[in-house]
C-alpha cells in the first residue's frame, strides 16, 4: 500500500478553506457591527443630535490574517454642533470618557458599553456565518 500527497492540492485546499474563513469573518464582523451602531444610537447624547448624525461604520478589513472593522462618531461625516460650534469629532471622546457630563437623552461610554456587550454576539454570529459557509464540514 502506498500514500501520496499532493502538495498542490494541499496547498490550494488550505488557501480556499482560509478565503472562505475570511468570507464568513467579514459578514460576522458587518453583522455585529450594525447592531454594535444601532445599540451605540439608543446610548449616544442627543442634546443636539449632532453627535448622532455623525455614526459610521466603515468596510471590513483584510489585512494578513487578521479582519477588521471601524465604527464610530465624527469621521468623514462630521458635523458642526449648532450650539456649541465645535465639530462633533472634537468633543466625541470628551464625552465618551467623561462620567460628569450629564446629558437629558443618552450617556457616557456610548460606544464602548454597546461593544463590549457584543462580545458573545460576535462569538455567535461568528459561528453561524461558518455554518454557512461550511455546512458539511470543512473538507
Amino acid at each position: 500500500m502506498s500514500l501520496k500527497i499532493n502538495e498542490a492540492s494541499i496547498t490550494a485546499a488550505v488557501a480556499g478553506i482560509n478565503l472562505r474563513s475570511k468570507t464568513a469573518g467579514l459578514r460576522a464582523l458587518r453583522k455585529v457591527a450594525q447592531h454594535t451602531m444601532a445599540q451605540s444610537q439608543v446610548e449616544v447624547p442627543k442634546d443636539t443630535e449632532t453627535l448622532l448624525g455623525t455614526a459610521y461604520i466603515e468596510q471590513p478589513k483584510i489585512i494578513g490574517s487578521e479582519l477588521s472593522i471601524t465604527i464610530g462618531y465624527g469621521g468623514a461625516k462630521d458635523k458642526q454642533n449648532p450650539v456649541s460650534g465645535q465639530m462633533a469629532s472634537e468633543y466625541a471622546m470628551e464625552v465618551h470618557e467623561n462620567p460628569e457630563y450629564k446629558h437629558p437623552r443618552g450617556k457616557w461610554k456610548y460606544l464602548e458599553d454597546p461593544m463590549t456587550a457584543s462580545k458573545l454576539e460576535f462569538e455567535q454570529v461568528t459561528g453561524a456565518e461558518l455554518r454557512t459557509e461550511f455546512p458539511g464540514g470543512a473538507k
